[in-house]
């Protein structure tokens, strides 16, 4: 078993907010979609063509390929965990479908900070120092990562060191093996943000 999945204490901002209407908490779908381009974030972000010395005698060495190593599915899934990138997404109450959730600065956000620097009295419910903690929605999208990797880790490990550069891993992962037809909803969705391909996981953010 190669998944270990650390839950970190959050302080949630939103306590006793998830019955509040105002509140929609993010979907199976798109929680699955933002693992899945995180993960093939990560794929982007430690490519390598060098192999490792996995055994050396005095007949001969063997040597695998990093792209399919153990150490390259730590490094992608646990250095640091692939869920805590979660945190880093702000909700964007005024996008609908999975492009709510973004790592930019909301628009509201981002002009109530600005009237702040220019010395505007800013009367809120939720103290400054406050502002950059995530939301029940954030907090959600990372909870359900973390759910989602150990409840699906076999099904994650068999296209990372069978089917990767074969499978395309939103449809994979997603599609096959999480979702029901009910929940794919989001997975044609266009998102703000554009990925470049990596391989044959063609998924845009």
């Amino acid at each position: 078993m190669l998944f270990y999945i650390t839950i970190v204490s959050l302080f949630d901002l939103s306590t006793g907010l998830s019955s509040n209407p105002e509140v929609s908490l993010p979907t199976k779908c798109e929680v699955c979609r933002i693992l899945v381009y995180e993960v093939l974030q990560r794929l982007r972000e430690t490519t390598s063509s060098q192999s490792l010395l996995v055994s050396s005698t005095p007949t001969g060495s063997k040597s695998i390929k990093y792209d399919k190593s153990e150490l390259r599915f730590y490094n992608v899934f646990q250095e640091p965990p692939i869920c805590n990138r979660m945190l880093q997404y702000k909700l964007h109450k005024e996008r609908t479908g999975c492009g709510r959730f973004h790592k930019d600065t909301p628009e509201t956000l981002r002009s109530l900070r600005e009237l702040v620097q220019r010395g505007v009295d800013v009367k809120l419910d939720v103290p400054l120092e406050m502002w950059d903690q995530p939301s029940v929605e954030i907090t959600s999208l990372f909870k359900q990562c973390a759910n989602m990797l150990s409840n699906h880790e076999e099904a994650i490990e068999e296209w990372f060191f069978s089917l990767q550069g074969e499978r395309d891993l939103l449809q994979y992962l997603c599609g096959e093996k999480i979702l029901k037809d009910h929940e794919k909803d989001c997975l044609s969705e266009p998102f703000p943000q554009s990925g470049r391909t990596h391989g044959t996981q063609k998924t845009e953010l």
